[in-house]
């Protein structure tokens, strides 16, 4: 299952910020804070990526879509989640 393989996680993170209208600058001055969750693909020292979606076809092929790299320098938290059994 993809859960075993890739953990689900739960993302908060800082991002860059732009606006084209007439603003306050004093309020927009900040950086924007982002709520991910999506299943953890790759790791590396600078960064993670997770995916929100995942096909596995009868060729056993991984394909994925609405994929996120995120720098691990503007991470402020990151949980695992844990999967409940539901009834089948």
């Amino acid at each position: 299952m993809v859960q075993d393989k890739y953990p689900l996680v739960y993302v908060r993170w800082k991002d860059h910020t732009a606006d084209g209208k007439w603003i306050d600058i004093d309020k927009f001055h900040k950086p924007a804070v982002i709520h991910s969750i999506g299943w953890k693909h790759k790791e590396d020292d600078e960064g993670i990526t997770i995916v929100a979606c995942y096909l596995i076809d009868e060729d056993n092929d991984h394909n994925v879509s609405n994929a996120q790299y995120i720098l691990k320098s503007t991470i402020i938290e990151r949980i695992v989640l844990k999967a409940v059994e539901g009834k089948k």
